[in-house]
């Protein structure tokens, strides 16, 4: 099975994940950096997102035992276990992370990513026109 990832759709993971969490503030991090699975269980916000979207607990697991890889790594290792995510997507996500690892609450990281997400459909209309 394969799993496809936009910006749209990382969007939607994302409100999903946090609503009802709005004010939370991850705090599951050692030497700053998340977790996408703690416990046998998604942990960050991202972690939940991509587990939602249908990424399995083993590839979340390896991500977590490649320690802190770059994004292109981390791209890389969910497009060997088939799931491929836009580069829109990515970039969604990344405005979440960031402000997540900042200690900010997850309500915070969504109106960033649907900050983001808004400014890309806007230039995706103005290369369009």
């Amino acid at each position: 099975m394969t799993i496809n990832i936009d910006s749209h759709y990382a969007l939607d993971l994302l409100r999903q994940e946090v609503r009802g969490h709005e004010d939370y503030v991850y705090d599951e991090k050692e030497n700053s950096f998340c977790h996408y699975i703690k416990d046998d269980r998604p942990s960050c916000l991202i972690g939940r997102a991509l587990h939602q979207a249908g990424v399995p607990i083993y590839v979340l697991t390896k991500l977590d035992e490649l320690g802190a890889i770059s994004q292109a790594s981390t791209v890389e290792h969910l497009a060997v276990n088939h799931v491929h995510m836009t580069a829109e997507a990515q970039r969604v996500f990344s405005v979440a992370q960031d402000l997540q690892d900042a200690d900010r609450p997850w309500g915070n990281a969504l109106a960033a990513a649907h900050n983001t997400y808004a400014r890309l459909c806007e230039n995706e209309e103005a290369v369009s026109a």
